[in-house]
């Protein structure tokens, strides 16, 4: 017949269909929604037209639309209305018809396959309702776009005890936005204006230097260290005053002085000329006239102030000359100092 024809076309189409969502394992999730399906329906009677014949109705190849309704992931219901048009074997005849049906859907997860059952109301030459069960599957080809193909068994539930099939191939649009997959958003970094490694809701001090090392609080780390400063001051041959233009070095050393916590050490030297004993005695009066400027001119604590003569015993040069004799007479003052500087990387 012209239908077997048709059918012959429509079966592998129908095949391929199938087979392809079983690739299609992740379908996009979607809202509540409503979806509208055109399809092509091949439709195989096995009953008579009339009680009084045997001819017997077979192929149908029509069309059909089905208005459904998507409430979840699993479950869904439509509504078919399908035009018939049954072939009459073994003649060239054929007679139109209707089916008009209501079925559920079960979804199985995202493998793209489902489950159908329903009830139908088929209308050709006398009108009598049939329960259906069957398989389906749907490729998404687009965004809310899908390829459908479907495999139907139906029974009459009248007395004529009637068994029906259908396969439907069709395409189906759905009226809802696909959801995008929701992926889980990294928890943005905090807020570190300085890029000090503290974030600023826990950065007691904001703005420090980049070259700076910081504590957990962000302040930057100062660490102390000691710091040795030295002053010499030279005398000429046989005197112990002090040259004017010392005066505004030792004023510098005053300064470090009026910290209590800071003491000077100033020793006194001579050369080599002269008497060992006399040298001792006016290497002891150039340590103090260094130390009567320092309390006398700017006010230092005396006591935090240690002077003592060394006479010849610590010369800076043995050497027998005039030049060796300048740098030998002299009185030398040495302040330790804890200094806090920043802890840098």
């Amino acid at each position: 017949m012209i239908f077997k024809g048709k059918i012959a076309k429509l079966i592998p189409v129908i095949a391929l269909a199938t087979s392809a969502t079983t690739v299609n394992a992740q379908q996009s999730e979607k809202d509540l929604s409503f979806y509208i399906s055109g399809f092509a329906d091949y439709y195989f009677a096995h009953w008579h037209p009339e009680e009084t014949t045997q001819q017997r109705m077979g192929e149908s190849l029509g069309l059909g639309v089905d208005f459904g309704y998507r409430f979840n992931e699993s479950f869904a219901a439509r509504l078919e209305l399908a035009k018939l048009n049954l072939a009459i074997e073994s003649t060239d005849n054929d007679k139109s018809g209707h089916r008009v049906g209501v079925d559920a859907l079960y979804h199985l997860g995202t493998s793209g396959f489902y489950l159908v059952g329903g009830v139908k109301q088929i209308d050709v030459y006398d009108s009598f309702s049939a329960v259906n069960v069957g398989f389906g599957g749907y490729l998404e080809v687009a965004d809310n776009w899908t390829v459908n193909t479907e495999a139907l068994l139906l029974k009459s539930l009248e007395s004529n005890d009637y068994t029906d099939s259908a396969l439907k191939l069709g395409v189906s649009y759905t009226f809802a936005e696909t959801k995008p997959t929701q992926q889980l958003a990294a928890a943005p970094a905090p807020l570190d204006a300085d890029q000090d490694g503290v974030a600023d809701g826990q950065d007691d001090c904001l703005n420090t230097p980049s070259n700076e090392v910081v504590d957990n609080k962000g302040c930057t780390i100062i660490e102390e260290r000691q710091v040795v400063e030295r002053l010499e001051v030279l005398f000429e041959h046989d005197q112990f005053d002090v040259a004017p233009h010392y005066f505004s070095d030792i004023e510098v050393f005053a300064e470090y002085l009026k910290n209590d916590d800071v003491t000077a050490k100033i020793s006194g030297h001579a050369s080599s000329l002269g008497n060992e004993t006399y040298n001792q005695e006016l290497s002891v009066k150039r340590a103090e006239a260094v130390k009567a400027i320092l309390v006398d001119t700017h006010g230092v604590n005396a006591a935090n102030i240690l002077v003592a003569g060394k006479g010849e015993s610590e010369l800076v040069s043995q050497d027998n000359t005039e030049e060796a004799h300048k740098v030998n007479r002299r009185a030398v003052v040495v302040v330790k100092l804890v200094e806090q500087v920043k802890k840098t990387k």
